[in-house]
């Protein structure tokens, strides 16, 4: 779940984990690095969730996106 919408999980069970500085500079370098994406869909009158694939030209570099997107009548642009 955490994937398809974008997400980064640190799930590593039930156990104490060791440190948290990993999880924090982690959280820190991918706050670091946002950047806005706009795209479009087509609305087809009804709630849906539509796939989206994001691509960089980049071959080094690694994107966190949405891989679905949820559309409905609140996401729709007004006109």
């Amino acid at each position: 779940m955490t994937q398809a919408t974008g997400g980064n999980s640190y799930w590593q069970g039930d156990s104490n984990p060791a440190s948290f500085a990993p999880y924090f500079q982690d959280l820190r370098s991918r706050l670091r690095n946002q950047f806005a994406l706009t795209f479009s869909a087509r609305f087809k009158g009804k709630p849906e969730g539509v796939g989206m694939k994001v691509k960089v030209s980049a071959p080094a570099d690694k994107v966190s996106a949405p891989q679905f997107v949820y559309l409905d009548d609140s996401t729709v642009a007004a006109r």
